[in-house]
């Protein structure tokens, strides 16, 4: 089903505040106005924010409370809707993919399975998630959806439009 992605974003720090209030992050927020619609279940996808939030929250535990800043992000790019959530946190392993395997954690109390899961919704929903490291420190996590099939067709037409004019 379509969604709105800027909406959910919204919704989720809506109730995430209190663990961000909590752990001192202070959130920036880069959005499209007029973003598309992705394709997908909002709740499933939500659960995959919610995720990355709270990782990254944790990862900022360590830092100055200056520095615990959430930036979350949202574009079109190459025919995908996509979510970036960055943090200046502890950053990643050497290999940032393997923090994707299952039992795979950094964490002194970490079952391993949340990026695993996230994943795993992510593949099912004929998307990504990846992560990367962010310049001087911290990570970038990019959750990559399908354009809803309302929002791919009208883009199609409009293409084929302004093609014709």
């Amino acid at each position: 089903l379509p969604f709105s992605v800027n909406q959910l974003v919204d919704e989720v720090l809506t109730m995430m505040s209190g663990d961000l209030a909590e752990h001192g992050v202070s959130v920036s927020i880069q959005v499209v106005q007029a973003m598309a619609d992705a394709a997908g279940d909002r709740m499933l996808i939500g659960q995959v924010l919610i995720n990355l939030i709270r990782n990254a929250c944790q990862a900022m535990s360590d830092s100055a409370p200056a520095e615990r800043q959430l930036v979350i992000a949202t574009a079109v790019i190459d025919g995908m809707v996509e979510i970036r959530v960055s943090d200046l946190g502890s950053g990643l392993p050497v290999d940032p993919s393997q923090i994707f395997a299952p039992f795979f954690t950094t964490k002194a109390d970490g079952l391993g399975v949340g990026l695993a899961i996230c994943r795993s919704i992510m593949n099912a929903h004929g998307g990504s998630i990846t992560a990367q490291p962010n310049g001087r420190r911290g990570a970038s996590f990019v959750v990559r959806l399908p354009l809803s099939r309302e929002t791919a067709a009208s883009t199609v037409t409009s293409a084929a439009t302004e093609a014709t004019s």
